[in-house]
């Protein structure tokens, strides 16, 4: 059908208006009425060289058939509603497969994760994915949402019949279905990244526990090794020929006390004192504060 034809069913200036949305690029999907006909827009996803990808198709309806825009021209579809629907759905089914490769790829995201085996480009990919699955989100509640006008209009204009009816029923709950997995997926990535998230926090943490009972250790010993280094007078030691040695011995009890000296206290406590002890608040009093401090310094 040429546009000359279309300009016969709809009129001159409805037929300008038709050629002047045509003439654009990268339309949305949408529906709507031109006269007593249709314009439907379908945005349709597709996979290709790794990436996805979107294109749009336009049909033109009118009461006897379905056409197809191609080129300059509209080329005829289907006859048929139903006919125009089971289209539809094989490219609904290229949409679930599209989705299903994804899925498999979150999948594995989540099993490395697990087994805490995430590698340093894991961010990068979980963002790939969720840039995706936002696309395809977009893009499929757009359908969803336009499909339920269609419905509504084509009742209204008592254009359905049983059958097309159930055909169109069909397809919407197939299109709502996939736009809640794909809602459902976007979840999984956020909490995939909120664990991730967790993980870090909690190995950035025991890094700066770690450092800092490192500095509580040496503090003790750069004070002792900060005096004797002071150049003054009558400093400790001085006139001592074996003094170095003592200092050394000084700094190897500071740190066999900070490693063994909860060890210590505790045969004393278990051979000694707990005998002696053991049955007054004041010794249950020291010992829970004992048990705290060696909780928090424990490696």
């Amino acid at each position: 059908m040429e546009w000359s034809e279309v300009k016969d069913i709809i009129g001159e200036e409805r037929c300008q208006e038709l050629r002047d949305e045509l003439n654009q690029t990268d339309l949305p999907t949408q529906f709507y009425r031109l006269g007593n006909c249709y314009v439907f827009i379908f945005r349709n996803l597709y996979h290709y060289e790794h990436q996805l990808r979107a294109h749009s198709e336009i049909f033109f309806t009118t009461d006897d058939a379905v056409y197809k825009y191609s080129d300059t021209s509209f080329e005829k579809y289907c006859d048929t509603w139903e006919q125009f629907i089971n289209h539809l759905f094989s490219r609904l089914e290229k949409s679930k497969e599209i989705l299903l490769a994804y899925i498999e790829e979150i999948e594995r995201l989540e099993d490395t994760l697990f087994e805490r085996k995430a590698h340093t480009g894991f961010l990068n990919d979980w963002f790939d994915l969720k840039k995706v699955m936002t696309r395809m989100e977009r893009f499929l509640g757009r359908q969803n949402f336009v499909f339920k006008d269609i419905v509504k209009i084509l009742e209204s204009d008592k254009k359905l019949t049983p059958d097309s009816r159930e055909y169109f029923q069909n397809f919407a709950a197939d299109l709502s279905y996939l736009h809640h997995s794909t809602q459902g997926t976007l979840s999984r990535l956020d909490n995939i990244h909120n664990f991730f998230s967790s993980l870090k926090d909690e190995k950035i943490n025991k890094n700066i526990y770690f450092l800092t009972v490192l500095s509580g250790l040496f503090l003790p010993l750069n004070l002792i090794v900060g005096f004797f280094g002071m150049n003054t007078q009558g400093l400790l030691f001085a006139d001592n020929p074996n003094g170095t040695i003592v200092v050394i011995k000084i700094l190897i009890g500071i740190v066999l006390f900070v490693f063994l000296g909860f060890n210590v206290l505790r045969l004393i406590d278990k051979v000694f004192v707990r005998w002696w002890l053991g049955k007054t608040k004041f010794y249950q009093r020291m010992s829970q504060r004992l048990e705290t401090i060696e909780n928090r310094w424990r490696f």
